[in-house]
């Protein structure tokens, strides 16, 4: 008798497992191909991260704190999508002179060309905006309040930023997307306006906890894969 319940706990269990286990992701092992990427500061972010200028690499040709921001977040959310989503992510510099790059190096063009020059199956933009408080607020009372609150927390030193990603998916058969995937992260509180705002995009910090900006990136790739996981 205790044999039988035995097995039975066994093959229930399994069934649980079986059913409990997440399903291979729609794009695991599916290669893709970035064609545009634009990232977007606002003015009181901007403005505390000029504060900091000279921890960035000096550049006459871009803006040094755009180029990093760019190239950290950008090689964050890469290396995240191929390990925990499963993509192959074709070189940026695949397409070569096939179409247009912008001045830090990234893919900038419309997915009419890229379908006709690209050899990829998939292809996608990213669009960045980093900003001051909650990045769902809209409306002319909205933009009063936050302006009215940046301002109080500008004077305390502090502020608390927001990072949006959205990540917009073709298939190479035209120009109607076929996915769209967003992540927002958020700072939990307000945050010191300090170097240590910085940890982790121009030093080696860690950055897995939302107390610095790379943080709040980090926080926002994971909400995008998450969404891409329910999909």
């Amino acid at each position: 008798m205790n044999k039988i319940f035995l097995a039975l706990i066994v093959c229930l269990t399994s069934v649980m497992v079986t059913h409990a286990a997440p399903k291979t992701p729609k794009y695991n092992n599916k290669q893709i191909a970035l064609f545009s990427y634009t990232l977007s500061l606002d003015q009181p972010v901007r403005e505390v991260l000029n504060k900091h200028l000279s921890l960035f690499e000096a550049n006459p040709k871009v803006d040094p704190i755009e180029r990093k921001l760019r190239n950290q977040i950008y090689y964050l959310l890469k290396e995240r999508l191929e390990k925990e989503i499963g993509l192959v992510f074709l070189p940026i510099e695949s397409f070569q002179n096939a179409i247009s790059y912008d001045n830090f190096g990234f893919p900038s063009d419309n997915i009419s060309r890229v379908i006709r020059v690209g050899t990829s199956r998939l292809y996608y933009k990213i669009e960045i905006t980093i900003s001051s408080g909650d990045q769902s607020s809209s409306g002319n009372s909205s933009r009063k309040n936050k302006t009215s609150k940046n301002e109080e927390l500008e004077a305390l030193n502090i502020f608390r930023p927001s990072i949006s990603i959205l990540m917009t998916i073709f298939n190479n058969k035209g120009i109607i997307p076929i996915d769209k995937f967003q992540g927002i992260g958020s700072a939990i509180e307000a945050l010191p306006t300090d170097a240590t705002l910085l940890n982790g995009l121009v030093n080696e910090e860690p950055y897995e906890e939302r107390n610095n900006l790379m943080g709040v990136a980090n926080e926002a790739v994971t909400d995008l894969i998450v969404n891409m996981q329910l999909k």
